[in-house]
């Protein structure tokens, strides 16, 4: 099963940190299932961004918490579910909206989809509890969410003098699109090449 979970902004930024995250807690993980999986959500200038993945091994109670992590930086909730052995992802932001998906996540249940507000932007109110997503919807995500991490890991292979140099070609930004930004090692060798071919 899918489920989605929404954070707070600011609770995704002091998360995002470029380690896996293998550790999640809310008060209402207690229907959460081994092997099921938690997709965090936040909202950004009205924009749903997927945040995190994490695919449950653990569920355990505030008390176990405690005595499993460390208590600094544990977030104070009554469940909390860590990542099954070898799942643990970072984080990243996927921008939603941009891709049109709210408007057709659907969940189980009555209120079976997000609702939207009469300036046409998401109502986070319809995030507020966890939200099981149907099959179709968590595949959906899953699409893009691995869309987006294949393009962020994505690799340019630059040759020089026969022995070819690989540089990661630089982060994915979020702005009104999608944009990637310029390795600085990929630049700076493009230089020296150059002023080496042109005696500058």
């Amino acid at each position: 099963m899918h489920y989605l979970l929404y954070w707070k902004l600011k609770t995704v930024e002091y998360r995002f940190y470029g380690d896996p995250l293998d550790h999640i807690a809310h008060d209402q993980l207690r229907k959460v299932e081994l092997g099921d999986v938690v997709w965090i959500v936040t909202v950004r200038g009205g924009d749903l961004l997927l945040a995190g993945r994490v695919q449950a091994g653990q569920v355990i109670d505030e008390s176990e918490a405690d005595s499993t992590f460390d208590t600094y930086g544990l977030l104070d909730a009554q469940w909390h579910v860590t990542a099954a052995d070898g799942t643990a992802e970072p984080m990243q932001l996927v921008n939603l909206t941009a891709q049109a998906l709210p408007l057709s996540l659907r969940f189980q249940g009555s209120a079976d989809r997000l609702r939207i507000n009469r300036q046409g932007r998401l109502n986070t109110l319809s995030l507020y509890n966890l939200r099981r997503l149907t099959d179709d919807s968590g595949a959906m995500l899953n699409v893009a969410w691995y869309t987006a991490k294949d393009q962020l890991d994505a690799v340019e292979q630059v040759d020089t003098d026969d022995d070819p140099l690989i540089y990661a070609e630089g982060r994915t930004t979020i702005k009104r699109r999608v944009v990637r930004q310029r390795s600085a090692g990929l630049v700076n060798e493009a230089k020296a090449r150059f002023a080496a071919e042109h005696g500058e």
